[in-house]
Parts: C-alpha cells; structure tokens; sequence
C-alpha cells in the first residue's frame, strides 16, 4: 500500500498474509520523516487489516532499538512476544517480534 500526496510518494506499508492460520506479517510502514506523526502510518495498517479480511494476528519484526517504531506499534496495540538477534543482510540487529490481535 501506498500513501502519496500531490503525486509524490510519502511512504508505504507491506503485508505478507499466511492464510491457513489466518495470520498475517507486517513487513513494514515506513514514512518520510516530515510525514510522521499525521496519522497516514494508522491509515495504511488499517488499509492493510482491512484488505486482509478473516486473519486473526498480525506480527511484526522491530529492531529493538527503534523505540519510535515499537511506541507506534504499542499504541496501535501489539503486544510483545519475545526479543531475538537476527542476522539482517550480514549485520546482527536486536529485533523484537510483536503481534496484533485483530
């Protein structure tokens, strides 16, 4: 998904959905830093619930020092499951796994 103002890009949410569990992942909401806080991070994961009609959680990988990301996620109401490091494309990153309940 996709936000745009006056023709430009201003950010974009991804989903994955994995239906036989009725579960989907959150790639990512990302938004220029100008953009933040006007709501449009709230209205692509609505868009994005909403198109993925029928699942039940939605998860999400955050790098656990993203607090900014992680107070965004909480105030939408995911919940943390755990905090593992990952190798991200050669580096190890701190990540917490987060989930929605829809």
């Amino acid at each position: 998904f996709v936000a745009e103002e006056e023709g430009e890009v201003i950010g974009f949410a991804n989903f994955s959905p994995v239906r036989l569990q009725n579960e989907a992942e959150l790639g990512a909401i990302y938004l220029l830093p100008d953009q933040q806080g006007k709501g449009i991070g709230s209205a692509l994961l609505q868009k994005g619930i909403k198109a993925l009609n029928g699942i039940r959680k939605l998860y999400i990988h955050v790098e656990a020092a993203n607090e900014k990301g992680k107070r965004f996620y909480e105030a939408k109401g995911f919940a943390e499951l755990e905090q593992f490091e990952e190798d991200f494309e050669g580096h190890m990153m701190q990540t917490v796994r987060m989930v929605l309940y829809v």
